[in-house]
């Protein structure tokens, strides 16, 4: 019985092993072109960091960024891996920059991020944008299907004077956004060749009162937007899984047959 016991330990963790090592390099996914923006100011006075790269890029590939202007500032942790992209992003803004120019307080972050997977691969897209004060707040996030032009998901917020607003994707702002728009869904499948590109962008400024009172408290917000891609077992990976337990059926009877007594 311990014997038994022990063949069946050792095909499960081969069992185990091999879905694993399976659903990791199954999906065979491949980072296409990507750009990453941070900006902070507006006009003729702003700072600025743009990155991009070109096709493969190598997994996992993390960055960076911060820019800065007195107290306005836009920093972003980028993340691709095996698994797809996540990426979080802070803004703050302060519209004593400049007294003369409100409108200089704009704090962002837009990107592009490519990809493609040799095999169908489910994927979801979430994220929210939560901000902390009364000013101007946009976001917008676009999944496409560069191959054949299709728009898989659309969402653009435009959300004006509405304090500590929350967006999330899926789902409708709260009443005072001064303009929505969504479609399509943030769950699906990307198809094996298939070109697929995410653009978002994302900000925050100071709403103007007015000339007499253009100087507003400090505005913060904090985003996250997750693409996961779920990788699957490959068809040789489920045929080899599933012979797995007869073999190790087979392997048990016959190492029994052999233990037992012959007939008298």
């Amino acid at each position: 019985m311990k014997r038994q016991a022990s063949v069946c330990s050792l095909v499960a963790l081969a069992f185990v092993s091999l879905v694993e090592s399976s659903s990791s390099d199954s999906v065979n996914l491949t980072a296409g072109a990507w750009q990453i923006f941070s900006q902070v100011g507006k006009d003729l006075e702003q700072e600025t960091d743009f990155q991009s790269g070109p096709a493969p890029v190598a997994l996992p590939f993390i960055l960076d960024q911060a820019v800065s202007i007195g107290a306005l500032s836009s920093s972003l942790h980028y993340e691709m891996t095996s698994m797809g992209m996540v990426t979080t992003f802070d803004h703050a803004l302060d519209s004593d920059t400049d007294p003369d120019s409100p409108f200089l307080g704009e704090a962002r972050t837009a990107g592009i991020y490519e990809v493609s997977v040799l095999n169908d691969s489910p994927y979801s897209l979430s994220g929210t944008y939560t901000l902390n004060g009364v000013d101007r707040m946009v976001w917008i996030v676009e999944l496409r299907d560069q191959t054949t032009g299709n728009v898989l998901f659309n969402y653009l917020v435009d959300s004006f004077n509405v304090p500590n607003q929350i967006l999330a994707l899926g789902q409708p702002p709260v009443v005072g956004t001064f303009f929505v728009s969504q479609s399509g869904s943030l769950t699906g499948t990307l198809l094996a060749g298939h070109r697929y590109r995410l653009d978002y962008d994302g900000f925050i400024e100071p709403v103007f009162l007015g000339e007499e009172n253009n100087s507003l408290p400090l505005g913060t917000a904090h985003g996250v937007l997750n693409f996961n891609i779920v990788p699957l077992p490959s068809s040789l990976a489920l045929a080899l899984a599933a012979a797995l337990p007869v073999s190790a059926f087979s392997l048990m009877h016959r190492r029994h047959a052999r233990l037992a007594p012959a007939p008298r």
